[in-house]
């Protein structure tokens, strides 16, 4: 199972005068979205950027996401690699979770119907690689 992730900056807050510089960016709200093509799993954190030495000021029409995700993604360090495991494990569990069939709910036992038999079956083969047209 092939894991991707998408990155998205939500919101950024900058000082509009630190030093000599304007809208210096400060602190970047962010949102990624981990997925294997049929299940997601999201984190969302904050990170306040180190503005102490910036020397490599980058105007800010000219901060690209990309940008943004890789100092989120420094800033992180050894915990990025955590944030990965964790979301991995849990779009694991989700696609085991796929191949369940409910049995109970509210009081009442549920007969499987031949539709979550066949999505079962569907998520496995997907698993095992094969590509439905």
């Amino acid at each position: 199972m092939a894991i991707t992730y998408t990155f998205e900056a939500t919101k950024v807050l900058a000082a509009e005068v630190l030093n000599e510089y304007t809208n210096v960016f400060k602190k970047i709200y962010w949102t990624i979205t981990f997925t294997d093509g049929l299940n997601e799993s999201k984190a969302a954190g904050e990170t306040w950027l180190d503005c102490n030495n910036i020397e490599n000021f980058i105007e800010a029409t000219s901060v690209t996401d990309a940008m943004m995700e890789t100092w989120v993604i420094e800033d992180l360090g050894t915990q990025w690699t955590n944030l990965i495991n964790n979301h991995t494990s849990i779009l694991q569990q989700q696609a085991a979770e796929h191949e369940l069939s409910t049995y109970y709910v509210n009081d009442s036992f549920v007969e499987p119907t031949q539709e979550s038999r066949d999505a079962a079956l569907k998520n496995k083969l997907i698993e095992l690689g094969v590509v439905f047209q």
